[in-house]
């Protein structure tokens, strides 16, 4: 909501927003507010999902019941997975050096 909120203050209407998925991303709460009119057919945004590197669920993952936590606590769900015991930090990898407020701008670029 915050995006949108955002965009909708400077009458912005996005052509492709970006985002992370996998890994316990927050791509769900970027498009969410958007996925409404797209169904209804009242939006062309483009969607893309990019996945890390270091956690290659939907490439490399199989689609089966597991946890949606490492700590094994949650209930089963179904999804694509790398297993509840896979670590993503057992691989090297560089955290992303931008900022919230840097990435809602460039999820919004046309």
């Amino acid at each position: 909501m915050r995006l949108r909120s955002r965009l909708d203050k400077y009458n912005i209407k996005p052509d492709i927003i970006i985002g992370c998925a996998g890994g316990g991303s927050n791509l769900g709460g970027l498009i969410s507010p958007f996925m409404g009119e797209k169904l209804k057919g009242e939006s062309d945004v483009r969607i893309i999902a990019i996945e890390p590197a270091s956690c290659p669920s939907f490439t490399r993952g199989t689609f089966a019941y597991d946890f949606c936590d490492t700590g094994m606590m949650t209930p089963l769900a179904k999804m694509y997975t790398l297993g509840s015991d896979f670590y993503s930090f057992t691989k090297p990898c560089r955290r992303s050096q931008i900022s919230w407020n840097e990435f809602y701008s460039l999820s919004a670029l046309s």
